[in-house]
């Protein structure tokens, strides 16, 4: 952080409007002028935060629940802005929604992986199926990958969903191929174990 750029006398924050704007010597007073920051930011989230609730329930669809989750997800993340940042911010209830978008197209890209996972997990040949073909239910697919130990879990996640093979697994993890091939046969067994109710 820079604690150059702000004259004698004056605080190097100040808002109007829909606007908030900050340099990063506003931080370097002491806890006086960290409090005054922290003030000045509480109230921009005062005035952007309807405006960006309202994004996110469009977003979302309605859910609510979810869509304050991203609104205060955004709103952490644009402080440690603040806390870490070497220039000058600019921020307006625009840019508020536009961190919340981003946010909820980060959520969207994981449930897309996660629903990727579960149907790989849950394909026919992988033994995931009864017979019948029933889907099976998503919490319980997940809750058999909590329950898989920890390098296993992270294993048939880089394969399963990263999409890494075998060697290349192997060289993140620091492993030998050989090792992680048994890792995953081993974590696919486990699973097809838990499914059929045998573990």
């Amino acid at each position: 952080m820079s604690c150059a750029g702000g004259e004698p006398g004056e605080f190097p924050c100040h808002g109007s409007p829909g606007v908030w704007s900050c340099r990063p010597s506003a931080l370097c007073g002491g806890e006086s002028d960290r409090t005054r920051v922290r003030e000045a930011f509480d109230a921009f989230i005062d005035e952007a935060y309807d405006a960006a609730l309202a994004a996110a329930k469009r977003f979302t669809e309605g859910d609510t629940a979810l869509a304050q989750d991203l609104v205060q997800d955004a709103f952490v993340k644009m402080w440690s802005i603040v806390l870490t940042g070497t220039s000058e911010v600019t921020w307006s209830i625009g840019f508020a929604v536009t961190v919340v978008r981003n946010l909820f197209l980060d959520h969207r890209r994981r449930q897309a992986r996660e629903r990727k996972l579960i149907a790989r997990a849950a394909r026919p040949e992988a033994a995931m199926l009864d017979p019948d073909q029933r889907t099976i239910d998503r919490a319980v697919v997940l809750e058999f990958l909590r329950r898989l130990p920890d390098r296993h879990r992270e294993i048939f996640f880089l394969s399963e969903v990263g999409g890494f093979k075998a060697a290349e697994v192997a060289e993140l993890l620091k492993l030998a191929p050989g090792t992680v091939s048994n890792y995953l046969s081993s974590a696919r067994k486990q699973l097809r174990m838990l499914a059929s109710g045998l573990a």
